[in-house]
């Protein structure tokens, strides 16, 4: 019975993992798509944004 727990129910610290890989990930796919919108207009604006972004989270 503790095998089918474990498989209904994961980890909540997994589940945290998982979940903070995925902000993290969203959050750096945003930031590179807002660096790439920024580069044609001011390329120098783009990398703190792309650096500080990630970094908010």
């Amino acid at each position: 019975m503790q095998l089918q727990e474990n498989y209904t129910k994961p980890p909540s610290g997994w589940v945290g993992f998982l979940i903070g890989v995925a902000i993290f990930g969203i959050s750096v796919l945003i930031a590179i798509w807002i660096s790439y919108s920024l580069y044609d207009f001011d390329h120098k604006k783009a990398w703190p944004l792309f650096i500080a972004f990630p970094l908010g989270f």
